[in-house]
């Protein structure tokens, strides 16, 4: 497979916030053409009022056509379990491809399993959230550096703080760049 049949895979969600991925995916798309993939492979409507119309199912992705997945973040309980999301996020970085994750799509990162042994940013510290919060993240930045700079690219992996999503599209445009060629 050539890169440019590689595509980039949004991991949409129930309650998820996309616009934090739309800017990367956006400047993506020429190249690396955008494919939506909900839980289910089913259409929702989120909070912003806006109907997420999916190209496929999580089970349906092939990590190797993957060139980068975006994880928005939003509230990711109803995929934390889905054992898709390890495959697809695990599958994408062993290959090659980059994997990002913003706000609480950081969250799902290390609910994968990628995150042991890097530097990260995240919004989930004693000055973000609650304790009770964070008895539930504290064990997913376990072996982990924060960033204090709010965003964070580590090899193949790039993690961002909600406020920092313009810089979080122009790290992971980079990312994809340096590893499959010249992106927009």
């Amino acid at each position: 497979m050539t890169p440019m049949s590689k595509w980039t895979l949004v991991l949409a969600y129930q309650d998820c916030i996309l616009f934090e991925v739309i800017p990367a995916a956006q400047r993506l798309e020429p190249v690396f053409a955008v494919r939506v993939a909900t839980p289910d492979g089913h259409s929702f409507r989120d909070d912003s009022g806006v109907t997420i119309s999916p190209d496929c199912a999580y089970q349906e992705v092939n990590p190797d056509d993957c060139a980068c997945v975006l994880v928005p973040g939003g509230n990711p309980d109803r995929i934390a379990s889905n054992p898709d999301v390890r495959r697809i996020v695990r599958g994408v970085r062993d290959r090659g491809g980059i994997v990002a994750g913003i706000c609480a799509g950081v969250a799902v990162l290390g609910l994968a399993g990628v995150l042991a042994g890097r530097r990260i940013a995240h919004n989930y510290t004693e000055g973000d959230v609650p304790a009770e919060v964070r008895v539930h993240t504290d064990p997913l930045w376990r072996d982990t550096t924060y960033a204090k700079a709010g965003i964070s690219v580590d090899t193949r992996v790039i993690t961002a703080r909600p406020e920092r999503y313009a810089e979080f599209a122009s790290a992971v445009v980079e990312a994809v760049s340096n590893a499959f060629g010249p992106t927009p």
